[in-house]
């Protein structure tokens, strides 16, 4: 009886000493795996903000590109603005 107690007390620790190894695998896996997720969401906010900035260059060089011949770049007015010139504009070619 004592040595089927023993083997049941070792059986016992071993399945605790395994069930504490696959908690700590299981935990770094998590822990690893989130780090990598927030580092590959942070890539991607960074490949989005770099096609906003490259799309807001553009813009701005073509906004140059009018001022340097002599246009004003309707990009640079606002609707408002835009607005008004064109009414102005239709209002002195009735006179």
């Amino acid at each position: 009886m004592q040595n089927l107690s023993n083997i049941v007390k070792d059986i016992v620790i071993q399945s605790h000493e395994h069930y504490q190894q696959v908690n700590k695998d299981l935990l770094w896996l998590i822990l690893n795996l989130f780090g990598k997720s927030k580092i590959f969401t942070a890539v991607r906010e960074l490949e989005l903000t770099l096609l906003q900035l490259i799309q807001r260059v553009d813009e701005l060089f073509a906004a140059i590109q009018h001022v340097i011949h002599g246009k004003l770049s309707v990009n640079l007015i606002n609707r408002t603005t835009l607005h008004n010139a064109k009414c102005i504009s239709t209002l002195t070619e009735g006179l």
